[in-house]
Order: structure tokens, then sequence, then C-alpha cells
């Protein structure tokens, strides 16, 4: 199954006259965004900046203002690197899209437009999930501008656990949209995506920060990780605190991984703006969880008020 779509536009260029659009019309102060740039690039931006989108439950919202904000400042990415909400973002951003037109996309979404049951032998057959995963292929395949990771304006890689090694896998060339669903296939809600003959699924189980593909990249000085941060309450749902204990097994090797790109000579930052709790029926707050993104990012960055309680 594909859905109909418009030809492709070329780098750079905007979606397609469908795709909604966020106009950069959120009370800009021209005067500070100046102020941003002049301090940050002489204090980190003229180095080579790699970007790394963290994973966080429907956090590509977060990510897309976190994206606007380090346009608006004039920030360019030599790489991104990104898992699970993080891939979703960052590869229509890594692939040729400006950041306001992947926030209206993001935005436009909703859960008809990837909801597909699984056929009841696939139940049985597969580790499988609520959703299949087939329509969710073939919205990346519609919007994504490329085909491939290396056609991909920007170097790009997508975290996964590949089921049938037992291992995360970074996947930075091929098929873009595939690497992308399974990068983005939580257990339980996605079926497994196979990738490479192999059942992969979302990264995030095993890795929040995927900062290892950056670090090992030559033409990288610095890494900006974008933190998808949840608020400390007490979790209400047993999803919730499913996610919540996870989140407490991967912390500290999400740490651990910062803190060896910083032993390799990297500068690593971590800005984890402010990120409402959204998810498959709360996608209509997706612009409002946007725009506070991206202001909470530029704070940040002013304020230099870097890291969170989970990631330093």
């Amino acid at each position: 199954m594909r859905f109909d779509s418009p030809p492709r536009p070329g780098l750079g260029q905007s979606q397609s006259p469908n795709v909604p659009h966020i106009a950069l019309s959120f009370n800009v102060d021209s005067g500070r965004a100046a102020a941003y740039r002049s301090i940050l690039v002489t204090e980190l931006f003229e180095k080579r900046v790699g970007i790394c989108l963290g994973s966080g439950y429907f956090g590509f919202f977060a990510h897309a203002g976190f994206a606007l904000a380090m346009e608006e400042i004039g920030v360019t990415p030599v790489a991104v690197a990104g898992c699970s909400a993080g891939a979703l973002a960052g590869s229509f951003w890594a692939a040729g899209m400006r950041a306001a037109d992947v926030a209206g996309l993001l935005c436009s979404i909703r859960l008809r437009d990837f909801l597909d049951l699984p056929l009841p032998w696939e139940i049985w057959t597969t580790p499988g999930g609520l959703i299949r995963g087939a329509r969710f292929e073939c919205l990346l395949e519609r919007h994504l501008p490329v085909d491939s990771f290396e056609d991909c304006r920007w170097p790009f890689a997508a975290t996964v656990f590949d089921i049938d090694e037992r291992r995360l896998r970074i996947i930075d060339s091929g098929p873009l949209a595939p690497a992308v669903r399974a990068s983005c296939s939580m257990p339980g809600m996605f079926a497994p995506a196979r990738v490479d003959g192999h059942l992969c699924w979302d990264g995030g189980t095993v890795e929040k920060v995927p900062v290892a593909s950056l670090a090992d990249r030559p033409d990288v000085d610095a890494i900006i990780v974008a933190y998808v941060s949840r608020s400390p309450s007490r979790p209400s749902t047993v999803a919730a605190g499913l996610r919540a204990a996870l989140h407490t097994l991967i912390n500290p090797a999400d740490q651990r991984a910062v803190d060896l790109a910083r032993n390799r000579g990297k500068e690593v930052i971590v800005v984890a703006p402010a990120s409402p709790a959204s998810g498959p029926f709360r996608l209509s707050r997706g612009r409002e969880i946007v725009d506070l993104a991206r202001r909470d990012t530029l704070r940040i960055l002013e304020e230099k008020d870097f890291g969170c309680p989970e990631l330093r």
C-alpha cells in the first residue's frame, strides 16, 4: 500500500503547497536573535557542530521547536543523529526541509494518518504491536525529500535496536524511510520494521541520546544534544510507568556516552527545552509544544542553562 503523492521538490525548497507551514510569526525579537548569534558564535558555534536529537515519547514537536531555534540563530550542523522521535524530526530536517516546514508537517499529522491494525497472523508470528507501521512508512516515503541517507544535505544517522542480533545499530546508509520507521517503532505500540532483512525496534529502548555516531566523526568539534525531559511527577498510567522505569535504566548509559564523547575531545552541551506531554491522542497540542520548545531553547542558550536532572 502506498499513498499517491506529488513530485518531491529539490533540497531547500518548500515541500509542497499541501504541506502545512509554520511561519516564523512568534514575535521574534531580531535584536535578541542577533545577540544570541554574536555571543554563541564566538563561544561555540564557530566550531563544527553536530546535532543529536534524542528519543522521547512523541517528542518530535519539541525537536521541531529546537530546530527552529537553531535556524533562527544561524546554526547549520555538519551532521545530525536521531533516535525515535529525534530520528523522525531529524530525518526531514537533514533531508533538506526547513525547520518551519518540518514543524508544519509534524503538526498536521493525526492518528488516522499512521493507524493501521496488524493482520491476525502477524500478532502470532512477530513481536507485534497495536500498529503495523506500513501506513507510517508510506507517510515517510511521501514527504521525505530524498529516498536515501546518501542523498541528505547533511550526513544523518538513525539508531535502532536490532532484535535479531540483540544490539543497538547505527544506520547511516541505504533507504531512509524504513530506517526512520524502525527507529520510531516503540515496542507495544508499533510492530518492528525490517531493515536489511532484520527486525528492528525503536533505538530508544536501549539508548535515548545517540551521541556515538557524532563522537566518532572527525568533522565534528562540538555536539548539541536536544534532550526531551519529562516531568518528575508520578506517572498516571501503566504505560507511563513502564517508560519511566525504562528511562531510569537507560539514563546512566546515556550519561556515560556523553562523558565518553567529552573524553574524546568533543564539547557537548545538553539543551532540554520545555516539552509538555504529548501522545497519539494529544497531537493537536503540536503547535503549542513547538512554540514553547523554540522559545525555551533560545532562553537556555541565552542563559547557558544547560543540562537537566537526567543528563548533564
